[in-house]
């Protein structure tokens, strides 16, 4: 079974997304609008926004409010006519409609069933390993977890997970292998959903991106969200290649529907993600080696969170977050014994602008309540950009988290 290295010519019915099959052959006048050009009146409805739709219609708006680009949609009160359209000496018919109404539908619920289980997508992240269960299957999940990402925004105002793979040459090369599961579309800046896999760390951060993962050989520089320890027995890719290469096209199905959910984390679990954040950050301030540099901010929402799209859910529970935690607990403590890479631990000394917002923001706020962006800039005098470096420095130490994309709360922090 080939697969494509481009998410935008599919035909074949292994290709697409549970979400895409849907749209494309269970729902007519659904999908997700892409508008036509510069118009903001005349759009295609898509199956998903990586593949264009294969269905000769365009629709035009009449006295109704455009929806938004990238918006599943449902268009309720319609009107359509066939016209006859030459292109290149061939002549098509082409379904025009006319909108008078729609409505935006949850693309989640048009998922009947899952292309994979979640077992069977975390099985293929063990292909090139070898060695017993108890070893493989953290790392498996590490690396499941890293493709499905988390739309939790951290420091740079982005969703994404960063992972540090502590790893020699050759588990690189493996890890490599099993990454072709990550579209060419996803490993463009221009991406929606960035993937980046780095020998060398650099510091990209795509503009336009929602989410941005990237992947670090062993960095001393950029902190990370989670470790994945890759020091294990691998086979030789001639044992293993054709066998991942003959499971990409479903597993890519099941990732393309598995970034669609957006798991947020409800009010009455919120004090549990506290107390786990406070663990967190006394576990790495209580280690007095590093083999990488960890992010703490919003380490648990993000982990939980990416967790919970790993099981195709819209809400984070508490098992979400016991289990993100002890897998991150289990991460943590088998980087700490990769021995050849330690290197001695940072003190965590703050820039007078991050302390003097911390205990600003005590002030104005305190620890009980939420608060936006815009009511930090209301409430304080510093300027746009020593605010963002500040605010980005305070999420990175675990001083701030974000319990939703929008807001802020403060942590009771050793600042």
């Amino acid at each position: 079974m080939a697969y494509r290295k481009s998410l935008k010519n599919r035909e074949y019915g292994f290709e697409f997304s549970g979400t895409e099959y849907s749209l494309i052959f269970e729902h007519d006048n659904m999908g997700f609008v892409r508008f036509d050009g510069r118009s903001n009146k005349i759009f295609h409805l898509d199956p998903s926004r990586f593949l264009p739709t294969p269905k000769n219609e365009k629709y035009i708006l009449e006295q109704c409010k455009p929806p938004k680009h990238g918006d599943l949609i449902r268009v309720t009160s319609v009107e359509t006519e066939t016209v006859v359209r030459q292109k290149f000496g061939l002549f098509n018919n082409v379904e025009i409609k006319y909108v008078r109404a729609w409505e935006k539908v949850n693309p989640n619920k048009l998922i009947h069933r899952k292309v994979l289980h979640t077992d069977e997508f975390i099985d293929f992240f063990t292909i090139p390993y070898v060695g017993i269960s108890d070893d493989i299957e953290p790392i498996a999940e590490g690396l499941a977890l890293y493709c499905t990402s988390s739309h939790l925004t951290g420091s740079n105002n982005k969703g994404g997970i960063d992972a540090a793979m502590l790893t020699g040459k050759n588990q690189w090369s493996a890890f490599k292998n099993l990454m072709s599961i990550i579209p060419n579309n996803f490993k463009k800046p221009t991406s929606m959903n960035f993937y980046g896999m780095m020998e060398k760390e650099q510091n990209i951060q795509p503009l336009n991106s929602l989410e941005v993962s990237r992947a670090f050989k062993n960095p001393n520089d950029l902190s990370v969200h989670i470790p994945v320890t890759l020091n294990v027995e691998f086979k030789k890719s001639e044992y293993y290649k054709k066998n991942i290469d003959f499971q990409i096209p479903m597993m890519r199905s099941h990732l393309l529907d598995a970034l669609l959910f957006k798991p947020e984390i409800q009010s009455n679990a919120e004090s549990y993600v506290i107390d786990t954040m406070y663990n967190m950050i006394d576990k790495v301030e209580n280690t007095k080696t590093m083999t990488y540099k960890q992010n703490l901010g919003n380490l648990t929402p993000k982990l939980s969170s990416g967790f919970a799209r790993l099981e195709f859910r819209d809400e984070v529970t508490k098992n979400d977050i016991k289990e993100s935690t002890v897998w991150w607990e289990d991460m943590f403590e088998r980087s700490q014994q990769v021995k050849a890479l330690n290197f001695p631990k940072t003190q965590s000394k703050r820039s007078i602008g991050a302390q003097n917002l911390y205990y600003d923001l005590q002030n104005i706020f305190g620890f009980e309540s939420v608060f936006s962006m815009d009511r930090i800039k209301e409430e304080t005098k510093y300027s746009e950009w020593i605010l963002e470096d500040a605010i980005a420095e305070l999420q990175e130490c675990g001083a701030v988290y974000s319990p939703t994309n929008d807001n802020l709360k403060l942590i009771d922090f050793r600042i």
